[in-house]
């Protein structure tokens, strides 16, 4: 095939806005006859680079973009460039039909015009008036029948044959003298091996098609050309028959060729689409799934971009199922995507739903119990599936902020807590030493309401860190057991000794071992697992070992009464 003009590899390296102005530059300013290579071919070119810049953009959004801008790839959007080129199209098309509708009117008219010529040749070869007079009239009628523009192809061969029929019966009829007869002969002759060699020299052309429509003029400048001697006619015309049926016979094999061809071209787009048709949609289950799927089909897009005639033929074949089966593809995979932006979407809410939770708790100083919420709406939140990329982030950032707001509160409030715990330790450290070191003065009810403010002042004190706060308590319990435990005894010692009354001490005797076995029966019923429980014994067996003090001291007096 011959190589694109220049003019055409200008054509390919224009963008389309380019085009189109080109194609409306000659469609309003050229001949209509005369632009329909170019107009098919800017057709081509068109289209071609709108379905690049599609698959430019699809590629940029399946890179970029999420499940919902990958939705747009096979959509058709408005395009004010594509629009404009098919106003000009359609300019280009109605002056192509009035240009078609004036052609066929005119071919009409020639034909007439020519069959009164023929009838005026017929009636010039029957007349009887001399040569010096019917010679210029055959001139004129020549003359007037190459000047008559061309007739439709049905017509051509009849015409011509009739034309020539009465031309050469004038040329055999007619006393022509031999000089002029001769002449004629000769021009005709030169002329006519002229077209022959034209045609021999066709078998070189390497385009069989630009060959063959070349051999179509030639044709019809044979047909034109009055006759040569009647002894070569049938030579010539075999010459020129056997250089046109080289170049018949090579177009007739080539498009033989492009027929094996469009039959091979055909079967690989019917597979194509037998491909599209069997694909099981239903067994596609996630997005990366449906990735993979849309990139196949798309790929089988660069089979049906035609780039030549053959092709364009093939594909206006089978292109309609083609687009059937594209068309139920995408919308199932619609639809899939469709489904999953209504859970990306429910997923969103439910997660904004989780955020104002966190965002009204964020403030809160019930650091145990907010804590234990904000932990409970971490975990829901894991449980919610995935939300759309241009959500997921600001969600989650909106989320965390809350969450992290909380627990940098209370991490502050942990630490002036543990430096307030710290100095109350120091503190109560410090009223336990007291008490423990508090000499007394014989005077027990002073001795006994100062212990009592050194014990209010500890007991006022906040709390310690927890780790020490047991060890601190006991340290208490044991300092101010001591000191109140002296005061009793003394006091005590002195209520128990009044009186000295035998019978009294023996009822208190019996008094308090009937205490002392009510608390110890009672302290088998009390569960000490849990710290209420734990304090309750602990009192009761500080209340039995006071009774048993108690008891020591009766005894003792009962013992001193015996002696």
């Amino acid at each position: 095939m011959a190589e694109q003009s220049f003019e055409n590899q200008n054509l390919a390296e224009m963008n389309r806005e380019e085009l189109v102005e080109t194609l409306k530059n000659l469609v309003e300013k050229e001949e209509i006859s005369e632009i329909k290579d170019q107009v098919d071919l800017i057709k081509q070119l068109f289209y071609k680079k709108q379905q690049q810049e599609k698959n430019d953009i699809q590629a940029e959004a399946e890179d970029a973009e999420e499940v919902e801008n990958q939705e747009t790839t096979e959509q058709e959007a408005s395009d004010p460039i594509e629009q404009e080129y098919k106003n000009i199209m359609a300019l280009y098309r109605q002056k192509r039909a009035e240009y078609n509708t004036r052609i066929e009117a005119e071919h009409e008219a020639n034909y007439n015009k020519k069959k009164e010529i023929i009838a005026k040749l017929e009636q010039l070869v029957s007349s009887t008036d001399d040569l010096s007079e019917t010679m210029p009239v055959f001139r004129e009628i020549q003359a007037e029948w190459k000047a008559v523009g061309p007739v439709a192809p049905i017509h051509v061969n009849d015409l011509w044959k009739e034309y020539n029929h009465y031309q050469e019966k004038f040329y055999d009829l007619i006393k022509i003298n031999a000089a002029l007869r001769e002449y004629d002969f000769k021009k005709n002759l030169e002329m006519k091996t002229a077209l022959i060699e034209q045609a021999e020299a066709l078998d070189k052309e390497e385009d069989v098609v630009k060959a063959f429509q070349s051999l179509q003029k030639l044709h019809e400048q044979w047909r034109e050309i009055g006759p040569v001697a009647r002894e070569i006619r049938e030579e010539i015309w075999n010459k020129f028959k056997e250089a046109s049926a080289v170049i018949n016979r090579k177009h007739q094999a080539f498009f033989e060729t492009l027929k094996a061809q469009e039959q091979d071209l055909l079967r690989e787009r019917e597979e194509i689409c037998k491909f599209i048709e069997e694909i099981d949609t239903a067994s596609i289950k996630t997005y990366k799934q449906w990735e993979d799927k849309v990139k196949e089909v798309i790929a089988t897009n660069e089979k049906f971009k035609a780039s030549n005639h053959i092709e364009r033929r093939v594909i206006n074949k089978v292109y309609k199922r083609y687009r059937a089966a594209c068309d139920k593809f995408f919308e199932a995979k619609n639809e899939y995507y469709k489904k999953i932006k209504e859970e990306l979407q429910a997923n969103l809410e439910k997660k904004r739903a989780l955020v104002e939770k966190a965002e009204q708790l964020k403030d809160s100083t019930d650091w145990a119990s907010t804590t234990n919420k904000l932990i409970a709406l971490q975990k829901e939140w894991k449980t919610i599936g995935p939300t759309a990329k241009k959500h997921s982030d600001a969600i989650w950032e909106k989320f965390t902020s809350a969450c992290d707001h909380f627990f940098a509160q209370r991490e502050a409030n942990m630490k002036t807590k543990k430096g307030e715990e710290q100095q109350n330790l120091r503190l109560k450290l410090e009223a336990i030493e007291a008490i423990k070191t508090y000499e007394m003065t014989g005077d027990d009810e002073a001795d006994f309401s100062n212990l009592k403010k050194l014990s209010d002042a500890y007991m006022a004190i906040g709390h310690v860190p927890f780790r020490e706060k047991d060890k601190v308590y006991n340290a208490y319990k044991e300092a101010s057991d001591e000191q109140f435990g002296k005061l009793r005894s003394k006091r005590r010692s002195a209520q128990l000794t009044s009186g000295g009354d035998k019978n009294r001490l023996v009822r208190q005797y019996e008094a308090l071992k009937q205490q002392i076995a009510t608390y110890e029966n009672n302290i088998g019923f009390l569960n000490s697992s849990n710290k209420k429980g734990n304090s309750i014994v602990k009192e009761m067996e500080k209340k039995i070992q006071n009774l048993k003090e108690d008891l020591a001291v009766i005894i003792e007096q009962l013992n001193a009464d015996n002696e």
